[in-house]
């Protein structure tokens, strides 16, 4: 066997590399050919690069400390100042950046390493950051940017012309295909019959009706994503639900702690790739993808011309449109993306505050039988539908105040200063992180005189007033 076929042998048994399949060849063109992989110089080499390489950053994780502004938020001192949140003693980030927050005020600075954090606990504080324009960036996360190859690609994490672009396409078409419309209603309420269905099934048999609700609205809440998306729908207990469910599961729970190790030093996952987590995140990617991409590559093979069934047809009619354009951001990997960023949007939160309701509704039995008073007056037996929201003010407000309590996304996702900046009189940095602390504005006693209960009264009575001030919904357009 020739050295040249040996050298892409080793790339298509490499663990950090096969997870991109046939794609990850494309490096082979970097090797020498004359020079055998596993030589001892080339170990040397890669030595004297790892102490060039930390030398470096070390010489520009001062340069970039001793650069920080002096009206900088006030925050612990230190290269590592972002550290100290693990010292909280707190199980969630969230909770120890209020804390945090107690003793530095609602805008809090920290520091790791090269990068500068900016995190916001305070009311007005965010809104004050979320409608600056200049912070409406997104970080180049390594970690992100695996799931679409390495580009910057889909509506979560992407920013400027390509965001805004993608996402007017994006939501436009979605409610094109149903999502906020009363024909979508539909499929939602066939979802809704076969989750009761099921949980009656499971209270009536003779396992003592004990139900387990980790999964329980899950199937469903894909089924009416995936029915938007590619017009089809899974059975309860399909083996490729359960494994999609898992590794969106597994995608947004990698980084829930905060920045990772990949992130900062993405090189690590060649030399590491286990102990710095690439195996473990590909192993969530590298499915999602390969179950997209059969989706797409049938919708091309099976689509008519003019007749789009689902977003992906709609997509790739304006893929086709586009073709001649060398300044257009529709390609299939942006589809994939954007694909993969409904589910992670969509999914796991959705289904994860539907469990929250059921619980809270168990614990605050008097408020349940107020709900259901309320939802028997005004439907009288029919199914609900949206237009019935507004005449049902007791039950929207117990709904703000479960997903005020119970909310699934603490963090708002990071946002980029694109240049220097202020906010609250404090200096934001170029290239700064921001966090904005949902959780502790939805728990800030200045707003709620007791945070830690449900209530409904003061939903019902405020819930204009909170709309206004985002004590419920997202403060900031995008």
């Amino acid at each position: 066997m020739s050295t040249e076929n040996s050298q892409i042998d080793h790339f298509k048994t490499s663990p950090c590399l096969a997870a991109f399949g046939e794609d990850a060849m494309i490096l082979k063109v970097a090797l020498p050919l004359s020079l055998p992989i596993t030589t001892p110089l080339m170990f040397a080499d890669r030595r004297y690069c790892l102490v060039l390489s930390v030398f470096g950053w070390l010489i520009f994780w001062y340069i970039n400390l001793i650069c920080t502004p002096a009206d900088f938020p006030p925050g612990p001192p230190g290269v590592l100042s972002f550290l100290t949140l693990r010292t909280q003693n707190e199980p969630f980030l969230s909770k120890a950046i209020q804390k945090l927050s107690k003793e530095y005020g609602p805008v809090i600075g920290l520091i790791l390493l090269h990068r500068k954090f900016i995190c916001i606990s305070g009311r007005q504080a965010a809104v004050d950051a979320l409608h600056n324009p200049l912070l409406l960036g997104r970080p180049k996360s390594f970690d992100f940017r695996l799931r679409t190859k390495g580009l910057c690609r889909g509506v979560l994490m992407t920013d400027g012309e390509l965001w805004k672009e993608q996402r007017r396409f994006t939501v436009k078409h979605l409610k094109d295909v149903g999502i906020g419309k009363s024909f979508h209603e539909g499929t939602i309420l066939d979802e809704i019959t076969h989750v009761v269905s099921e949980i009656k099934n499971v209270v009536d048999s003779s396992n003592g009706g004990n139900i387990k609700l980790e999964n329980l609205f899950t199937t469903a809440v894909i089924n009416i994503l995936w029915i938007m998306v590619a017009g089809t729908r899974f059975q309860r207990g399909d083996p490729k639900m359960e494994k999609l469910a898992y590794c969106v599961n597994g995608f947004m729970r990698f980084s829930d702690g905060g920045p990772t190790v990949l992130s900062f030093m993405p090189p690590l996952r060649f030399i590491v790739p286990e102990l710095s987590g690439y195996n473990r995140l590909m192993g969530f990617i590298a499915p999602i993808r390969s179950y997209v991409k059969e989706e797409i590559t049938e919708h091309r093979r099976t689509r008519q011309p003019d007749s789009p069934r689902d977003f992906i047809d709609l997509y790739l009619e304006k893929l086709d449109d586009n073709k001649s354009s060398e300044n257009s951001t529709f390609d299939e990997e942006q589809l994939l993306g954007t694909i993969f960023d409904i589910f992670v949007a969509g999914s796991e939160t959705t289904s994860h505050t539907l469990g929250f309701a059921l619980l809270f509704m168990i614990f605050h039995p008097q408020i349940q039988t107020k709900v259901q008073q309320e939802i028997d007056e005004i439907l009288q037996g029919r199914q609900p539908s949206l237009a019935d929201r507004g005449r049902l003010p007791y039950t929207e407000a117990t709904l703000q105040e479960i997903q005020r309590l119970g909310l699934v996304a603490p963090l708002t996702i990071p946002h980029v200063a694109q240049e220097n900046t202020k906010c609250q009189g404090y200096a934001i940095p170029k290239d700064s992180v921001v966090f904005i602390n949902l959780w502790a504005i939805n728990n800030d006693p200045d707003i709620w005189p007791e945070p830690k209960k449900i209530s409904t009264r003061k939903a019902f009575e405020c819930c204009r007033e909170l709309r206004q001030i985002g004590a419920y919904v997202q403060l900031w357009p995008r």
